[in-house]
């Protein structure tokens, strides 16, 4: 076949189309109109002679040659993004690149700053987007199509495309104001047990805060006064009330000071957690992507050190 008359932007639209199965979401994925999509989907079709996708109540259901076409067209375009990121290279302090790195559990506001710092040193230019964590499948697709260039996660998901690496272990600790009537410098399960807390939504998810039984999720259960939304919302009602707190040391050093905050050690026995740097195995070569997860794993790695070695963690 001639390649020449045909428009191989058709292949991306398809590939976007079929993975996400309704073209609301494809149009908003691509940043294109439902009629540029429809149009593109009519001209691909009459080059394959195939309807492609039905029409069902939920959205499209592709074809047997879709589901046939979508595997050689998905290899085909993996290996030409994987190619084109080997020639393009990368020079820190002339990129103009923006990096995106999606991230969760208050990480993203504990470690910014240092990674803008880390980035800013050697490439001004370069920007960086954060944004919160997708669902495992969206995940995959927006590391291997480079929306997300890097995602800091507390599980592995099941995706043989994707590389993880352990950057940082996250210890859990009670937070309490530095000048709390009843704790002192430590906190004991009685203590703990007998004062009211502030969690974070969804913190039974959550594994900045897990123990090997059950306890400590019952306690929450029983002793919440506060729900909210965010690790950093925690830590200011936190820091103005008596209530206490479970989240790591990493997340809450860098507030300490400024919101005038204690850090003890759990009275219970908790591992510490890790914390994964997640990309997708096409990217392995991207010299761009390479160099800012290791400005991400240094940025973790500098979180808190002298807090560490003095909590004995």
């Amino acid at each position: 076949m001639n390649l020449r008359g045909i428009d191989l932007n058709l292949l991306t639209i398809f590939e976007a189309t079929f993975e996400e199965c309704n073209q609301t979401r494809t149009c908003d994925r691509l940043g294109m109109t439902q009629s540029a999509i429809s149009n593109a989907l009519n001209r691909l079709k009459q080059i394959t002679n195939d309807p492609l996708f039905t029409v069902r109540s939920k959205g499209l259901r592709p074809t047997a040659r879709a589901i046939e076409l979508y595997a050689q067209v998905h290899s085909a375009l993996d290996l030409v993004r994987s190619g084109l990121k080997d020639v393009l290279g990368f020079a820190p302090a002339e990129s103009t690149r923006m990096f995106s790195l999606a991230i969760g559990f208050g990480d993203g506001s504990a470690v910014l700053p240092i990674l803008y710092d880390l980035v800013q040193r050697e490439a001004p230019q370069v920007r960086i987007n954060l944004c919160a964590p997708v669902s495992a499948a969206e995940t995959a697709i927006k590391l291997r199509d480079h929306t997300l260039d890097a995602v800091f996660l507390h599980e592995r998901f099941d995706n043989p495309d994707l590389q993880y690496e352990v950057i940082i272990r996250h210890h859990p600790v009670v937070i309490v104001r530095r000048d709390h009537p009843r704790i002192g410098d430590t906190a004991s399960r009685q203590q703990v047990m007998q004062e009211k807390l502030v969690r974070v939504a969804g913190m039974r998810g959550n594994p900045s805060v897990m123990a090997d039984r059950d306890e400590v999720f019952q306690i929450i259960a029983s002793n919440t006064a506060v729900v909210v939304p965010s690790n950093m919302a925690q830590m200011a009602m936190v820091a103005r009330s008596d209530l206490l707190g479970f989240t790591s040391l990493q997340t809450a050093y860098p507030f300490m000071q400024t919101l005038a905050l204690k850090a003890l050690p759990m009275p219970w026995e908790v591992d510490p957690v890790p914390g994964l740097m997640v990309w997708h195995s096409t990217t392995d070569s991207d010299a761009g992507g390479a160099w800012f997860r290791g400005k991400l794993k240094q940025a973790f790695q500098s979180l808190c050190p002298e807090v560490a070695l003095e909590l004995d963690f």
